[in-house]
């Protein structure tokens, strides 16, 4: 015998696809709009007001300029879903928020994750550097354990789960994404076996360079302040970068 379920079950496999289609459904009939690059995202705008709203399985953390749009909000959700409200976010998914609101400052850390890991790899004793890695620093085979006892050494480090555990690489069981420099594939027209691994939407900037819609133009490292997310760069272009992002220590820190 074969039932049709006129309700989800907790558990089964598609119940989580049901959910988002019945949430789908329930914000974006009260005006919210789906980010197209960042599922479970959502954004409403009212005027000058707007509000965000972020879906993580069956939690929900909204963020808006204006408390009346806020309350607004979490009034059609809890009228729409039975929903428990926590107030105001203070940690979610492992990220701490503070906020300062006489200076209007809003922050996230994640040292409490960070934290854990050290202990994990018990690396809590170390001490830390300038930065993530040096302009010059060249890794190498001749770098790996060469006998049985630097093998030993290396068994209780392991740099799989650490490489994991850092969130650098989506996974270390299969073969890490490679991706091309926009301007070298909105520049490049060759066509090769290798070219057609490359995404749709760096295609898609090709092609519009080639219709002229776009220009691109080569930013220098020193402006360019995403590099220390990237790559290896001096410790002064580092630090004026980190600042420029809004990374900081603390509040107290930031002038």
């Amino acid at each position: 015998m074969v039932c049709r379920l006129k309700k989800s079950i907790y558990g089964l496999k598609q119940a989580s696809r049901q959910w988002y289609l019945k949430f789908d459904s329930v914000v974006t009939e009260n005006s919210f709009v789906e980010n197209p690059l960042d599922e479970w995202i959502y954004f409403k705008v009212c005027g000058s007001r707007f509000i965000v709203l972020v879906l993580y399985v069956d939690d929900i953390l909204l963020a808006s300029t204006d408390m009346k749009l806020l309350l607004e909000t979490k009034s059609f959700l809890s009228q729409s879903f039975e929903m428990k409200d926590l107030g105001e976010a203070s940690f979610m998914l492992g990220i701490k928020i503070t906020r300062d609101r006489k200076r209007g400052l809003l922050g996230i850390s994640q040292e409490s994750y960070i934290d854990k890991v050290l202990r994990r790899f018990s690396m809590e004793n170390c001490s830390g550097g300038d930065l993530p890695m040096s302009k010059g620093d060249k890794f190498n085979k001749s770098q790996c354990p060469k006998n049985d006892f630097e093998k030993n050494a290396m068994k209780n480090k392991p740099l799989r789960d650490l490489i994991r555990c850092t969130q650098v690489v989506p996974s270390v069981e299969r073969p890490m994404p490679i991706f091309c420099d926009n301007s070298a594939t909105a520049k490049n027209n060759k066509r090769s076996y290798n070219s057609k691994q490359i995404e749709l939407k760096f295609l898609h900037v090709r092609k519009k360079t080639e219709e002229q819609n776009v220009v691109i133009e080569d930013i220098r490292t020193t402006k360019m302040i995403v590099d220390p997310l990237s790559k290896p760069i001096l410790v002064k272009v580092f630090n004026k970068h980190v600042t420029g992002i809004g990374l900081a220590d603390s509040f107290d820190s930031i002038a």
